[in-house]
């Protein structure tokens, strides 16, 4: 099992959202994987109220976590206006969330900052 929070600095509860699926949750972790290899030890963003920060990533067998190279509890802080893989990877989280599972619009609200954040931003020369 794949525990997903959104942190959303918003004073309210986090949503979070179970995922059972083992197709899903190997998938998952390979783009975790990936992604967290690519950002390195980060903590939460700025507070910026009601804008996404990140998400808890929580697995429920240590083994599962170590079989894909992760701790079996791990923070993907998120920027907004971010692209690429961490972008794609909160889009991938919100959409496995289910009306069972997650209060009714919270899964949409989270998607809608995800997708609200500016799109895609073109990038100074390095």
């Amino acid at each position: 099992m794949l525990k997903i929070t959104a942190d959303v600095f918003s004073g309210r509860p986090n949503p979070a959202w179970v995922v059972a699926d083992n197709d899903d949750i190997r998938a998952v972790l390979s783009e975790v994987t990936k992604v967290s290899g690519l950002m390195g030890a980060q903590g939460a963003p700025e507070d910026a109220l009601g804008e996404l920060r990140g998400f808890y990533v929580d697995v429920a067998s240590d083994q599962l976590a170590s079989d894909h190279g992760l701790a079996s509890s791990l923070y993907l802080p998120y920027q907004p206006g971010e692209t690429g893989p961490m972008r794609d990877l909160a889009e991938r989280f919100v959409n496995l969330a289910s009306e069972e599972s997650v209060a009714k619009g919270v899964a949409a609200e989270v998607l809608d900052d995800v997708e609200g954040c500016g799109g895609p931003q073109p990038r100074a020369p390095a």
